[in-house]
C-alpha cells in the first residue's frame, strides 16, 4: 500500500491497518490518532513530525525509520523493533513500550515522561537529553554502550556517562 491509499482510506474513517507493509513511505506531517498499525512494516519509512498519539503499534518494525519530532502521546508500542530508528524530539508521553527493543536509535531530547518501558532494551543506543520522568524502568536493559547526557531519569537525577549498567531496578 502507498502512503496515499493509507490517507485516504483513514480521512474516509477506516483504522485498522494491521500488518500492512509501508517500507519506505512518507507519511510526515500527517495525523494518525487512533490509528491501529499493530505488527506492520514500517521500515525505512518518513514519519517526522507524524501524529500517532493514541496509535496500536504492537509488534511493529520501524528499522532505519525516521519520527524525529512525532507525536506518540498514549501510543502502544508493545514489543516493538526500533533499529536504528529516529526519535529525536518525539514525544513519548505515557506510551506503553513493554519489551520493546531499542538498537543503535537515537533519542537524543525524546520525552518518555511517565511510560512503560517494562522489560524493554536499549543497545548503542543514543540517550542524550531524553527525560524518563516517572517512567517504568522496571527490568530494562540498557546495554553495549548507550550514550547518558543530560538524561533524566525516573527519580529526578540527571546521568551523564557512556557506559550504563546492565539492568535498571
Amino acid at each position: 500500500m502507498t502512503a496515499e491509499e493509507l490517507l485516504e482510506r483513514y480521512a474516509a474513517g477506516e483504522r485498522d491497518f494491521s500488518g500492512i507493509d509501508l517500507r519506505g513511505n512518507d507519511l510526515s506531517l500527517a495525523n494518525l490518532t487512533g490509528i491501529n498499525l499493530m505488527n506492520a512494516k514500517l521500515d525505512e519509512c518518513f514519519l517526522e513530525e507524524v501524529n500517532l498519539s493514541c496509535a496500536n503499534l504492537t509488534g511493529v518494525r520501524l528499522t532505519d525509520a525516521n519520527l524525529s519530532m512525532a507525536n506518540l502521546i498514549e501510543a502502544n508500542l508493545i514489543g516493538a523493533k526500533l533499529r536504528c530508528t529516529k526519535l529525536m524530539n518525539t514525544n513519548l508521553t505515557r506510551t506503553i513500550l513493554r519489551g520493546a527493543i531499542f538498537a543503535e536509535a537515537r533519542l537524543r531530547g525524546a520525552n518518555l515522561t511517565s511510560s512503560d518501558l517494562r522489560s524493554a532494551r536499549f543497545e548503542r543506543c543514543d540517550l542524550r537529553e531524553t527525560n524518563f520522568t516517572y517512567a517504568n524502568l522496571q527490568e530494562v536493559n540498557f546495554v553495549r554502550g548507550c550514550l547518558f547526557l543530560d538524561t533524566i531519569m525516573p527519580d529526578g537525577i540527571i546521568r551523564n556517562e557512556t557506559h550504563a549498567p546492565k539492568r535498571f531496578n
